[in-house]
């Protein structure tokens, strides 16, 4: 993803251990099974800095957009059980099925603004993202069945059955959820 000055943003999945993160990022070191990472690039390629983001589990990295404010957004999947959402997040717990969806947001300089777990008893993905000029978030993704994934009032409330069902979600530029169908 590219901002408003040029700067690139890539976030990806790796098992390396060398390479990634700078000095002063968010989480320096590589934490286990596989780690999401960001990287931010000027517009002439020279990296600004770089971090790791994971916990105890596994992290899969499938969606970033940068926001109009220079910060960036990114969603994936976790099988991690701790370090993942930060105080006060939408979902502060893994949900409990095996896949949860993972939601965070950095600023600029790479140091983490919020992080969140979304998922609940089933294996649940997020797997696209968009934000918009007002920084609402938009996420696209996938549930195998999790019960309390749809907000009140949403237009499917309930999962349909079969194997899995598409899930949108919306959060506010602080984390919280707005509506999920």
């Amino acid at each position: 993803s590219v901002d408003a000055n040029g700067n690139v943003y890539a976030a990806g999945s790796t098992l390396s251990t060398l390479n990634i993160a700078t000095n002063g990022s968010h989480q320096a070191g590589y934490a286990g099974l596989g780690d999401a990472y960001v990287v931010k690039f000027n517009s002439s390629g020279v990296r600004l800095w770089g971090s790791y983001f994971g916990g105890n589990g596994t992290e899969t990295v499938y969606g970033i957009d940068a926001t109009a404010a220079n910060s960036v957004a990114v969603a994936g999947t976790t099988t991690s059980t701790s370090s993942i959402a930060t105080a006060g997040a939408f979902q502060t717990v893994h949900g409990g099925g095996t896949y949860d969806g993972l939601l965070f947001k950095f600023n600029a300089v790479g140091t983490r603004i919020w992080s969140t777990y979304v998922g609940g008893t089933s294996a649940d993905f997020m797997y696209d993202i968009a934000v918009n000029s007002s920084a609402l978030i938009a996420v696209g993704g996938s549930t195998s069945g999790s019960p309390g994934l749809a907000s009140s009032g949403a237009h499917q409330t309930a999962f349909g059955g079969g194997g899995s069902d598409g899930v949108v979600w919306t959060f506010n530029t602080a984390g919280n959820r707005i509506w999920a169908s």
